[in-house]
């Protein structure tokens, strides 16, 4: 145990927000930007600093400059050159914000114009970061061969997530040790970014997460940052120091969902049957942003799908533009690929007169098939029997067919109706071959009393996921609820663990429950107490891709959903309102199939608000100031039916990820339904009133 055999239980509470903490002497910090996308920086102006107030700049940085085990390299302050309008050059600190925040907008920075490359389209190849492809057969053969071939390029804008509370950090120096509190996915991140930034031995940090809230992927390394930036402030200060965001700089400043281009071809051969699938990808992740190569595993393994299609070309690749970081957010790169991949074999369908369900499920792999990896299934994928019931909740073919002959009659004036379908899967691998952190480590002691305390730093995000950790650990132990305690995430007193992505809460760090309960079980009447149990676990490899193809599978613990969407647009104003959402979950042994709906309602409304929402814009390489006051954030989409069914939840099988399947379907489910509804193919996402106008316009 890292403080013994039994912890503290007055520890801090991960549930408070870093706007409540309240310190003697604590100071702000506040950042000076870069005034342009990109430029050399030839002088940095402090302006007259009170006194109690200070700048520090690269230069005043002890340790690394840049964000440790990160495959991009991301500086902690820019010197040198910047490379996005809003970079941090420097720090201001001081003791009142409003004082540091005027300070911080009167410091001048004197620069030289460098070019600017501030779109991922057709970006140079001095710009690309990254590459990943795969082929299989002969792609240009099948399409020309083709009975039916469709062609379209596919666009995915940048969205804001409003968390919580705005990003942030609050670091002090107390006995030596340097003190770091912040909303983090990945609390051991954030303890090797600080450890390294002030060039300090590692068991000088303890790093203690503030209330995470809804994160959607979006506070994975940015916390890392920021914690850094408070650690240096009250380093130079000897003094508290807080960073935290208004919510106008959350908005303006922090990193975004990815932008995506993909460019497909598909082919259909005599029999109706798939023959092909081309695709480009192109993820624009802004001024360099962590994961870009295994967000384009992800894209191009989602783009891949479950298809039974002899011939496939996929290429995708990672621009950098000078244009603020984006990356990983809501999906972790899958979603960028499944909202194409869905929405194009709807089409394909469609094309061909037949019925999207039934189509899709004959083309999926059959169990003994081979994936395009060479490695045969070992079971047979759930895809037919997730949309059949999906489809009787939905009443989707009877629906669909409804609105398909009132689109071609035109008889429907202003309101139009429209229903999509999409499936998906999330895997339970690790993310790609590039993994931020797979191994995950929890501790738990029996003390004297009977009580059970619970350590891990892959901390469940809410209280929900701690419910079920406490009710598995009862089962196991025949303890009361109320003895049995989850430490609050503190790196002092729980072991190193990768981060909170992809569901691990359940699917790694459950089974991390139960193994150390079993343990203790083992010895309860046999060793006197208190007895420690510790278990670990690195997540296994799923599919991986290298530099001549594939290898693995992406179905290893995967889970499945099938998603229906029905919406309503009004033709005159292109005001889109959807009206029904199913959902029917394959996703092994459910813990508690109420904590879970509960939990992929909320998801699901977010992922349909992101396909339905308001875009970040940007102006001058930068996101556009007046957006932050126009960007409305689904104040309706709560009002949106939301129906969730689940395959066997009560089966033998370990509890497999399911918190990122919305965002992998619903997408594609939304965007069929709206191009039903338009009359006209839809192949950008989110749906704005142009879009729809000029959609409904087409011929």
């Amino acid at each position: 145990m890292h403080e013994g055999l039994a912890w503290p239980q007055n520890g801090a509470d991960s549930a408070i927000a870093l706007s409540d903490i309240v310190m003697d002497g604590l100071v702000n910090v506040a950042h000076v930007r870069a005034p342009a996308p990109h430029g050399r920086i030839r002088a940095l102006k402090s302006p007259t600093l009170p006194s109690g107030y200070l700048m520090i700049t690269a230069k005043d940085i002890p340790g690394a400059q840049f964000l440790p085990g990160l495959d991009s390299k991301i500086p902690l302050l820019a010197s040198g050159t910047f490379c996005w309008k809003g970079e941090p050059v420097a720090l201001i600190v001081g003791p009142d914000p409003n004082i540091v925040a005027e300070l911080a907008a009167t410091a001048s920075v004197e620069w030289e114009e460098l070019p600017a490359l501030l779109d991922g389209s057709g970006s140079p190849s001095s710009s690309v970061v990254a590459r990943r492809s795969f082929s299989l057969g002969d792609v240009d053969e099948a399409c020309n061969q083709a009975t039916t071939l469709l062609e379209d390029t596919w666009r995915s804008s940048t969205l804001e997530h409003w968390y919580s509370e705005p990003q942030g950090a609050i670091a002090w120096s107390t006995q030596g040790r340097v003190i770091v509190r912040t909303a983090t996915q990945w609390p051991s991140h954030v303890r090797e970014c600080v450890a390294a930034a002030l060039g300090a031995d590692l068991a000088r940090i303890r790093v203690i997460p503030t209330l995470l809230g809804v994160h959607l992927d979006g506070k994975i390394w940015y916390p890392s940052m920021l914690a850094c930036h408070a650690a240096l402030a009250s380093r130079a200060a000897g003094k508290p120091a807080r960073v935290l965001f208004t919510r106008e700089e959350d908005f303006l400043y922090s990193p975004k969902g990815a932008r995506v281009i993909i460019s497909s071809r598909a082919a259909l051969d005599s029999q109706g049957r798939l023959s092909a699938i081309d695709a480009r990808i192109t993820l624009d992740i802004g001024a360099g942003v962590a994961f870009a190569r295994a967000m384009l595993v992800e894209a191009g393994t989602a783009m891949i799908g479950a298809w039974n299609c002899p011939n496939l070309r996929i290429e995708a690749v990672a621009v950098t533009t000078n244009t603020p970081p984006a990356g990983a957010f809501a999906g972790l790169g899958a979603a960028h690929a499944f909202f194409a991949a869905g929405a194009l074999a709807t089409r394909l369908a469609e094309a061909i007169d037949e019925d999207p369900i039934s189509w899709m499920s004959d083309q999926v792999l059959s169990r003994g098939m081979a994936h395009p990896s060479g490695e045969a299934l070992r079971v047979e994928l759930p895809v037919r029997s997730i949309g059949g019931r999906v489809a009787a909740a939905s009443d989707f073919r009877r629906r669909h067919a409804s609105y398909e002959l009132l689109r071609k009659r035109g008889t429907a004036a202003g309101i139009q109706k429209g229903i999509g379908y999409a499936f998906a899967f999330q895997s339970d691998g690790i993310f790609a071959s590039d993994d931020p952190g797979d191994n995950y480590s929890m501790e738990a002691v029996l003390d004297k009393d009977l009580k059970l305390s619970i350590a891990s730093t892959c901390a469940p995000p809410d209280g929900g996921i701690s419910s079920l950790w406490r009710g598995e650990a009862a089962r196991i132990l025949s303890l009361p609820l109320e003895d049995i305690i989850i430490i609050p995430p503190d790196t002092d007193l729980a072991p190193p663990s990768g981060p909170g992505i992809r569901s691990r809460s359940i699917s790694v760090s459950g089974r991390l429950v139960t193994r150390v309960c079993q343990a203790i079980r083992k010895r309860r009447f046999r060793d006197p107490l208190p007895i420690p149990a510790k278990a670990s676990a690195r997540v296994e490899r799923g599919l991986t891709w290298t530099e001549t193809g594939m290898q693995g599978s992406p179905f290893m613990n995967a889970a499945w959903a099938a998603a229906v969407v029905e919406v309503e647009i009004n033709s005159f104003t292109g005001e889109t309102r959807p009206t029904g959402l199913w959902l029917c979950i394959d996703g092994g042994h459910i813990l508690s199939t109420e904590k879970a709906a509960k939990s992929l309602r909320a998801a699901s409304l977010d992922a349909l608000w992101a396909s339905a929402g308001e875009e970040v814009m940007f102006e001058s390489g930068g996101v556009l100031h007046s957006g932050y006051y126009s960007y409305s954030h689904g104040t309706r989409k709560s009002l949106v039916p939301v129906a969730i069914e689940f395959i066997d939840p009560d089966r033998a099988t370990p509890p497999r990820g399911i918190g990122e399947l919305p965002f992998h379907c619903i997408p594609a489910a939304f965007l069929s339904a709206a191009s039903q509804a338009l009359g006209a193919p839809i192949t950008s996402l989110p749906l704005h009133t142009e879009a729809k106008l000029r959609a409904r316009s087409e011929p």
